[in-house]
C-alpha cells in the first residue's frame, strides 16, 4: 500500500527569533483580556500557538522508503501472484 507524503515541522530551520517576537506581544494582550473562561483562554492560546508555529516554523514533505532492502524482485512476483489470484477468488 502506498502511502501519502505529509508534512512535518522542521524544528532546526525555525525563525525562533521571530517567534518570540511574536509571541511576547501576543502575551501583552493575553494577560490585558478581562475574560475568565478557561477554556476560551485555552482555545485563544492555542490557536495563536499554532498560527505561529505556521508562520515561523517551516515544513517539509517526506514520503515512505518506496525500495525496502529485504524485498526482493522474487518477493515481489510473489506478491503479485498472491494478488491476482485473490482478486480472481473474490469473483
Amino acid at each position: 500500500m502506498k502511502q501519502i507524503p505529509r508534512q512535518v515541522k522542521s524544528y532546526k530551520n525555525a525563525n525562533w527569533s521571530d517567534f518570540k517576537k511574536d509571541l511576547a506581544i501576543f502575551t501583552n494582550t493575553f494577560t490585558a483580556h478581562k475574560h475568565k473562561d478557561l477554556n476560551h483562554l485555552w482555545d485563544m492560546f492555542k490557536a495563536e500557538i499554532n498560527r505561529l508555529s505556521t508562520l515561523h516554523i517551516p515544513t517539509r514533505q517526506i514520503k515512505s522508503r518506496a525500495d525496502l532492502p529485504w524485498v526482493t524482485h522474487e518477493i515481489v512476483k510473489h506478491i503479485r501472484t498472491r494478488d491476482t489470484l485473490y482478486t480472481k477468488l473474490k469473483r
